[in-house]
């Protein structure tokens, strides 16, 4: 039944006889109750008595506040209740109350006078809204997201060209020095861009990974799915990172399964895991160097790839927050490795954008191995994830 349709129920009240009235006032699917002047229960509906657990003796000439263990002793009704013989009745209070059995509820109250054998009395009608304030809560919350995502979105526009821009020409006018194009650098001049060059390309990798990360959360990322070889990326991905290796005296080792060829897969993203995966292995090496290994093998319809080092290895206690965003093991003051902590959040989002999973095993002092599985065939779901 409609609040219209309830309505005009109630309005035609006033030409009916008591016995007339209350019938057609128990076909109301909503409680409703009828109160003297004093706000003492004259009758109510068999909704009222279901709903807040109340039997017809115990309320039956009882003040209205006094009934349920006092749900009803709610702060403003009184005097709007009290006011009714002057202002004939309020409309649409909005009330929140805790029910027995079904929790916490939000209702709608509304009262008139109405007069039945000479008698004045009030009659309180009672709509639950619960459902509706919780669908506007929902709507309100969407609404809320989809500005924030919008607002995001922009955000990311913005600073991929801010931020971007200038440090790439930073690199670049770095690299023309380097080079000697314009003219000879003495050794301290050299040393002032190799140091310029490396603190811009090392700022411009948090910026990207911080931004990827944005991207990645607002699912604004997208994913160009086509064949890939493995051995080739995996290779291509050695070659980048060899000269870095071979400072830190590491010996680059592979194993490649003869049947384990190409995969369906966003070729960027698979390289972005090689890189963050090879570069924490090379990071976190010991002082005197040691082997990194990476191992690909055909598994069912999965590929199974594993990077395996030698070095510093991680704490037990410290395993579980390895794939947490921002979170730098080596954490502090005096932290020794450079990082936002992000490299293993966003290679664990790139795996499980392609459909799979990504794990870690290792021991403190002796070295750690991350694997992780990449369906062949790519995800049944392609563009963006």
């Amino acid at each position: 039944m409609t609040r219209k349709e309830k309505k005009a129920k109630i309005d035609n009240l006033q030409g009916l006889s008591i016995t007339d009235a209350w019938s057609i006032i128990d076909t109301i699917r909503e409680p409703i109750v009828v109160l003297d002047l004093y706000q003492r229960v004259k009758m109510a509906n068999n909704v009222f008595y279901k709903m807040f657990k109340i039997s017809i003796e115990d309320a039956r000439g009882r003040p209205l506040y006094e009934l349920g263990s006092g749900v009803w002793n709610i702060p403003g009704l009184r005097e709007l209740l009290e006011d009714i013989p002057r202002d004939s009745q309020f409309r649409d209070f909005e009330v929140e109350m805790e029910l027995p059995d079904t929790g916490r509820k939000v209702m709608l109250l509304n009262a008139c006078q109405i007069n039945r054998a000479g008698a004045d009395m009030i009659l309180l009608a009672i709509e639950d809204i619960t459902d509706r304030k919780k669908l506007e809560e929902l709507r309100s919350e969407n609404e809320r997201l989809i500005f924030a995502n919008k607002t995001r979105s922009e955000f990311l526009a913005i600073m991929s060209h801010e931020l971007r821009t200038p440090l790439t020409s930073v690199i670049g006018y770095s690299l023309i020095l380097q080079g000697r194009a314009q003219g000879k650098l003495n050794k301290k001049q050299m040393l002032f861009v190799d140091n310029i060059l490396k603190s811009s390309k090392h700022l411009l990798t948090l910026i990207n990974n911080i931004l990827d990360m944005a991207k990645m959360e607002a699912g604004k990322l997208e994913m160009a799915i086509e064949e890939i070889s493995v051995p080739d990326t995996v290779n291509e991905i050695l070659d980048l990172i060899k000269e870095n290796a071979a400072q830190h005296n590491i010996i680059l080792k592979k194993e490649f399964d003869s049947e384990m060829t190409a995969i369906k897969a966003d070729r960027r993203a698979v390289k972005q895991i090689f890189f963050n995966l090879l570069g924490n292995a090379i990071k976190f090496s010991k002082q005197e160097g040691g082997i990194v290994t990476v191992s690909v093998k055909k598994e069912g319809d999965m590929v199974k790839i594993s990077v395996s080092d030698t070095g510093i290895g991680i704490k037990g206690e410290d395993m579980p927050r390895l794939f947490q965003e921002y979170e730098q093991l080596d954490s502090g003051i005096s932290r020794k490795y450079e990082g936002t902590g992000l490299g293993l959040a966003i290679t664990k989002h790139l795996v499980e954008l392609h459909g799979g999973k990504i794990w870690a095993e290792s021991i403190a002092g002796e070295g750690s191995k991350f694997t992780f599985l990449l369906p062949i065939a790519g995800k049944k779901k392609n563009g963006i994830v």
